[in-house]
């Protein structure tokens, strides 16, 4: 049996999108465990053909790169995995298509890596999140970080129909290969937590101001409107 620690006790993650499940707690010596389907070794083990196609199911496995470094939180998106260590420093794997991983890089990565860019500029990771294929990060200095998939690949017709807008609040639909700076909002006081969800991103100020952007489909975005936010804009 894998008890949970009290910090991740009700805070499992779970992040279900048919056909992948992928899901990642904290036992009490802080070491994670992820199941579900192994497409692009997003759970950090080893897996058979059979379970990469999503045939086979497969129990919780460790995560033995944190044996000797506790995990203290745990983002899951589509195809990759973020992993934020006691020592406030930030690790991911995974598909690494649109840059999601913060390595500079578009390689895939089948065992944990860390992102040397906060180190590089003095800064520790407070939360991380996630979305289908994007990150997103809070450092202690307040600030919010994004990165990966900027916007939809889509045909001439398709544009037509769907919205282009990622979820990285840069004002453009390009893809981020490093970690960086939403800058709208830098003029916001005290950035309390922040969210992922499949192409947009959430952050919440210390006086209860909801910043939303992204693609806003089905009003995700919760403006009243189908309309995309290439920045953040206060959900009213």
């Amino acid at each position: 049996m894998v008890r949970l620690s009290k910090s991740f006790r009700n805070k499992a993650c779970l992040f279900l999108r048919a056909p992948n499940t992928v899901a990642g707690f904290s036992s009490l010596s802080g070491t994670p465990y992820l199941w579900g389907r192994n497409r692009s070794d997003n759970l950090g083990t080893e897996s058979s053909t059979r379970a990469k196609a999503g045939l086979k199911n497969e129990p919780p496995a460790r995560i033995k790169f944190f044996e000797e470094n506790s995990v203290r939180d745990i983002a899951c998106g589509y195809y990759h995995t973020a992993f934020l260590t006691n020592d406030d420093k930030l690790y991911t794997l995974g598909y690494n298509k649109y840059g999601q991983l913060g390595n500079g890089t578009v390689n895939n990565q089948k065992e944990p890596q860390l992102v040397t860019f906060f180190e590089e500029q003095g800064l520790k990771v407070n939360q991380v999140a996630c979305g289908e294929h994007h990150t997103i990060a809070l450092t202690d200095d307040g600030s919010v970080w994004t990165w990966g998939y900027g916007g939809k690949e889509v045909g001439w017709v398709r544009s037509l129909f769907t919205q282009t807008c990622g979820a990285l609040g840069h004002g453009n639909s390009n893809h981020q290969l490093l970690p960086k700076r939403v800058e709208p909002l830098g003029d916001v006081p005290g950035i309390k937590q922040i969210a992922g969800g499949s192409y947009h991103s959430v952050a919440l100020d210390e006086e209860g101001d909801v910043h939303i952007w992204g693609r806003g489909e089905y009003g995700t975005l919760g403006s009243g409107e189908n309309k995309q936010a290439t920045v953040p804009q206060i959900m009213e």
